[in-house]
């Protein structure tokens, strides 16, 4: 099976672990090199996801940290609204692009995963759970995850740029089912079943 994994962002130099959690995009802190030399990082996944640490000196000593992505905006009837930046521009068929709803909301889309649909950003992201499985339709890995409405739910934020949170399972299904087209045909490709998908509902403990 071909699974998505989501790419890292990391600036040049040696690597070292990150030594923070919780973040905003484009913030930076300060970390330690391999070499134990100082350096920075900068978030490039909320809520936790830090570059590894850049190491690369200017010449005077001047650590140069991910340049801080710009907002993106909805020129929609209701008037602009400015919608969080990404990590960066995503070249992958099933990396998120930035979209606007019909309902005058900030969106992901991705024609591999989606379609045409624009999923609203920033939804609930639920907590890991032993009750909620994973999932794993063809070309794709879906996260199991508990929300707080007590139901189990799948997530695709692993995946670049992706931040909808952890949507009901059957939710999931209903938005995977109605932009399969690509998929469908890469199945084909590869010889396997084109099927629906169909995750029942399940209760959680949130």
């Amino acid at each position: 099976m071909i699974t998505l994994f989501m790419t890292v962002f990391a600036c040049g130099g040696d690597e070292a672990p990150g030594v923070a959690t919780g973040c905003s995009i484009g913030e930076t802190v300060a970390c330690t090199c391999a070499d134990g030399s100082p350096g920075l990082q900068s978030c490039v996944a909320p809520p936790e996801g830090f570059s590894t640490c850049g190491c690369a000196s200017d010449g005077e000593g001047l650590f140069v940290p991910l340049p801080e992505p710009e907002p993106m905006v909805c020129q929609l009837p209701s008037g602009e609204v400015e919608c969080p930046p990404y990590r960066g521009d995503d070249v992958t068929e099933a990396g998120a692009k930035h979209c606007c709803t019909a309902t005058d909301a900030c969106g992901s889309q991705s024609d591999f995963i989606f379609g045409e649909q624009c999923i609203p950003r920033d939804g609930e992201r639920g907590v890991p759970s032993t009750e909620c499985p994973d999932e794993f339709p063809n070309f794709l890995d879906l996260f199991g995850c508990c929300r707080s409405d007590g139901q189990c739910g799948l997530s695709v934020d692993h995946v670049s740029n992706w931040d909808i949170g952890c949507l009901e399972r059957s939710e999931m299904a209903a938005l995977l089912n109605e932009g399969s087209r690509e998929r469908d045909v890469l199945s084909l490709v590869f010889f396997l079943p084109v099927e629906d998908a169909v995750f029942e509902s399940i209760d959680c403990t949130p």
